[in-house]
C-alpha cells in the first residue's frame, strides 16, 4: 500500500511540472543524429516541436522520420527524470526525454513506414518573447 501511495505522489509531482515543458522547441542539428538524412540537414534545420497546454503536440515539418506531424502528449516520469509521451493516432508512441535545462530529445522516434529511422532528435526550448 505504501508503494502505491509513493508512486501516486511521484506522479502528482511530475504532473505539477508539466507547465514548465509547454512551448516551442527547435531542432539542434549539432546534437541530433539524422543518419541517412544528414545530407538533408538544410531541409530539416527549421524543424520545430510544439507541446501545447491542451495536450496536443505538433511538428512544423511532416518529416519521414516522424510518424505523424501531430497528436497528443502527456507527462510521465519518476524521481530521476521527466518525459513526455507523444501519441500518434493512439497507436504508436515516442518518448521525449525532458531536462531542466530546456532540452528535449527523442531516441529512435517512430518513423513513417518504409522510411529510414533516425537515431536522435535533439531540441532546444525556445525562449518566450
Amino acid at each position: 500500500m505504501e508503494s502505491c501511495a509513493n508512486d501516486k505522489a511521484i506522479h502528482q509531482k511530475v504532473l505539477s511540472h508539466k507547465k514548465e515543458y509547454i512551448g516551442s522547441y527547435r531542432i539542434n542539428m549539432n546534437k541530433s543524429k539524422l543518419l541517412s538524412y544528414a545530407n538533408d540537414s538544410l531541409k530539416y534545420d527549421q524543424l520545430m516541436m510544439q507541446l501545447n497546454d491542451d495536450n496536443s503536440f505538433s511538428f512544423s515539418i511532416d518529416a519521414p522520420f516522424i510518424m505523424c506531424a501531430h497528436g497528443t502528449w502527456d507527462m510521465d516520469g519518476n524521481e530521476l527524470s521527466n518525459y513526455a509521451v507523444l501519441k500518434f493516432d493512439n497507436i504508436l508512441n515516442s518518448q521525449v526525454l525532458l531536462d531542466t535545462n530546456g532540452s528535449a530529445y527523442i531516441k529512435y522516434p517512430v518513423n513513417k513506414k518504409a522510411f529510414p529511422y533516425v537515431e536522435l532528435l535533439y531540441f532546444d526550448k525556445q525562449k518566450n518573447l
